[in-house]
């Protein structure tokens, strides 16, 4: 029987193994908490396809998202990064990636690690507190990023098999 899914990832096997097996689960680690993080930011005003292709760029340019590498990006490095076709060649994103790693840095010295920051913050305020520490975030972009982390519950369309397996879950 074929699966139905949500209609953004239909025609695409990337997108689609992103739907079923990334989209809306925890993340383990902080880099993959920032990483998250940094393609929400740069998917804003795109569509997600044309972020998500161009992920094996990003990884290599942003240091595999290792927080502690690109906390130490210089504006040389950021200018680079600006010539770096094999991303999204966005200025003001590029610079906020940068602070938002050393953002980073500072929630891990105040709370251990960031998943302690979103698991002690309170879920109410939690897009409220990354709006405040971060670059580029505003209020639907970290919605969306708590949706992709599942701090928040994703959003399928009513025909999507996995809105329908939630739906019989909370029966």
């Amino acid at each position: 029987m074929e699966k139905f899914r949500c209609r953004w990832c239909e025609y695409d096997a990337d997108l689609i193994h992103y739907h079923d097996k990334i989209w809306g689960t925890k993340r383990e680690t902080d880099d993959e908490l920032f990483e998250a993080l940094t393609f929400e930011i740069f998917q804003a005003g795109l569509k997600w396809a044309t972020v998500y292709r161009k992920r094996d760029g990003f990884k290599q340019a942003f240091a595999n998202f290792t927080i502690k590498h690109v906390a130490q990006f210089d504006d040389a490095k950021k200018k680079k990064l600006k010539e770096d076709a094999s991303i999204i060649r966005h200025t003001a994103k590029i610079a906020a990636t940068v602070y938002n790693a050393q953002q980073l840095l500072t929630i891990q010295k105040q709370y251990g690690s960031f998943k302690n920051f979103l698991d002690v913050v309170p879920p109410e305020n939690r897009i409220e507190q990354l709006c405040a520490y971060f670059k580029q975030v505003g209020k639907t972009t970290a919605e969306s990023f708590l949706i992709a982390c599942g701090y928040l519950p994703t959003q399928h369309e009513k025909r999507c098999y996995l809105y329908i397996k939630s739906e019989e879950e909370k029966i």
